[in-house]
């Protein structure tokens, strides 16, 4: 009978330590199935030449917003729509926008970039293409997933209490924590590492031992 005392409270630990794990990969498993298709992401078809002021020729310059079979920017015979090289007069073609990244489903991509790669940013956006919380520069954001600021958002909409923790790019952060029990996750997806524990030993987690 002692014996039997002694493991049922182990007994009841492990079974929670279960019931977490599985619950975050239900989580997950969720935000990733789940699709809003309110709003078609266009990719625009665009592209951007690289072009100089020097390639356009005399009587010509160069402006933003002026395309070329779609492609922008584009040389511009001086004195048409606007003229001077100021470009704030130019009628702007909205084939020269950058391209969306879109998925396979119609919907936007998490990850949305704007600008070169020295001075453009990366930001996060819901299915529909509109921003959310996460941005960094484009020059560090080739591993940026957004995941965490993507399943954090649709939780809300949905009226849920969340509790999910992301890094300023959107990203998950290592450690997670939820009703006393925390884990360790990869950051690009928020997929567990390891099974849960009690939030008083979580100095064991190997997430906060690196």
């Amino acid at each position: 009978m002692q014996n039997v005392l002694n493991c049922a409270p182990e007994k009841l630990v492990v079974k929670a330590m279960m019931y977490y794990y599985c619950l975050a990969h239900i989580l997950i498993c969720c935000m990733t199935l789940q699709v809003v298709k309110s709003q078609t992401c266009d990719s625009a078809q665009a592209c951007i030449t690289d072009l100089e002021q020097s390639d356009c020729g005399v009587g010509f310059e160069l402006v933003s917003y002026h395309s070329i079979f779609g492609c922008c920017p584009g040389c511009r015979r001086i004195g048409e729509g606007g003229g001077g090289g100021d470009d704030s007069d130019n009628d702007q073609d909205d084939k020269c926008r950058p391209p969306s990244q879109c998925l396979s489903d119609g919907s936007y991509a998490p990850v949305q970039c704007k600008g070169d790669m020295f001075t453009g940013r990366c930001f996060c956006t819901d299915m529909e293409g509109n921003r959310i919380f996460g941005q960094m520069w484009r020059r560090e954001a080739s591993e940026m997933s957004c995941a965490c600021s993507r399943a954090r958002h649709e939780l809300e909409v949905e009226g849920h209490v969340v509790t999910l923790h992301c890094t300023p790019n959107g990203d998950y952060e290592p450690l997670q924590c939820n009703e006393g029990m925390c884990w360790c996750v990869e950051p690009s997806s928020g997929q567990p590492t390891v099974i849960p524990m009690p939030q008083a030993d979580m100095n064991r987690l190997p997430c906060l031992r690196q």
